[in-house]
């Protein structure tokens, strides 16, 4: 026999664990590790989710007070956002109307904003309306001013809540929403 052919029938010693290989035990703890800091994470995404809610409802209604300022001054009629709390709804008035403004850039063909059923702001509130009247009014004339009591001197103020954040909006009698 000659050499290479020894060589070639030789078994192989048993084969020791190899060096990338984990075992059970090191497995089931590494999926603990990462199932735990997953629900850490998990917690913060919701408020953070009501957070960003909150903010797109501010936004939202801040367009919709713009666009009832502009349309009192344009239309020389006055205009009234109206903020619902008991509906949720916030909804845009042309006049004497008692339905809101038609316009087809707003879901549904009107000038409104559902906190109930709206993309980006549902489980959003209003929790409340302070300085607007009751209900809660804010009216526009033709010179882009506030015209409603019950003061005319100092700012509206609605309260928005979602979950365990809040935020609110303040309304100048003169200018833009803050």
């Amino acid at each position: 026999m000659t050499l290479a052919t020894r060589n070639f029938h030789k078994t192989r010693p048993p084969r020791a664990r190899g060096r990338g290989a984990y075992s059970l035990v090191e497995a089931l703890v590494v999926v603990s590790v990462l199932a735990v800091l997953t629900s850490l994470v998990i917690c913060p995404l919701s408020s953070v989710n009501d957070s960003t809610r909150l903010d797109a409802a501010v936004k939202r209604s801040t367009a919709l007070i713009r666009y009832a300022r502009m349309l009192a001054m344009s239309s020389g009629q006055q205009c009234t956002v109206e903020f619902n709390a008991t509906t949720q709804i916030i909804n845009v008035y042309l006049g004497s109307a008692t339905t809101p403004v038609s316009n087809s850039l707003f879901n549904g063909g009107a000038c409104s904003l559902n906190l109930h059923t709206d993309p980006g702001v549902a489980g959003v509130c209003i929790t409340g309306v302070t300085n607007a009247g009751t209900p809660a009014r804010i009216t526009y004339g033709v010179l882009g001013t506030r015209v409603n009591p019950p003061s005319y001197a100092s700012s509206a103020v609605v309260s928005f809540a979602c979950g365990a954040g809040a935020a609110s909006l303040t309304i100048p009698n003169v200018g833009d929403p803050q």
